[in-house]
């Protein structure tokens, strides 16, 4: 997102109806949303469904939404996402969740603006995210979601917190664990 668009002045143009503000804010979230959910599903159509019900569903509380700070506002879209990842799963029941497709981790790459340097470097980098995402594939939910939001995203345990519903001492716990 560029430097002078700060995404709560995004949130505030768009409920007054600025189109244009509320299309730039919509992009930013459903990017930065997919490759949260990419993440934790490891599966590239299932997390592109996903992060399309996040961003409507964004959308549609735009009304609604009274957050003043950028933190408090992507702690709300990131715990809308994982509602939405959990909602799925349900019906699964609380197995592991298994990477049901193969992983384009060149898209991914890219998408995480990890395909600069030298072509050594960004083999590197491709090697040790195959092993991240084996790994990751490996976590129960809650675990993934914590180091995800943590490092990757790096929330706050406070932020986290508010996103899994839990306390900051939770998620302290399962980041360590």
């Amino acid at each position: 997102m560029s430097g002078t668009h700060d995404v709560s002045e995004l949130v505030s143009r768009a409920q007054k109806g600025n189109r244009e503000s509320l299309g730039v804010l919509s992009a930013h979230v459903r990017q930065r949303v997919f490759v949260y959910l990419y993440r934790m599903t490891l599966d590239y159509h299932l997390a592109q469904d996903l992060a399309q019900e996040t961003v409507l569903y964004m959308i549609e509380s735009l009304p609604r939404l009274k957050t003043t700070s950028s933190s408090s506002l992507w702690a709300w879209i990131y715990r809308s996402a994982w509602g939405k990842f959990q909602h799925h799963l349900r019906p699964q029941g609380h197995q592991r969740i298994v990477q049901k497709t193969i992983v384009d981790h060149d898209a991914l790459l890219q998408l995480t603006d990890q395909t600069k340097g030298s072509a050594l470097e960004q083999a590197e980098r491709s090697e040790l995210f195959e092993a991240i995402c084996k790994s990751l594939g490996r976590l129960e939910k809650r675990h993934r979601n914590v180091l995800i939001l943590r490092c990757f995203e790096l929330l706050s345990y406070a932020e986290i917190a508010s996103v899994m519903g839990s306390s900051e001492l939770q998620a302290r716990v399962l980041f360590f664990r």
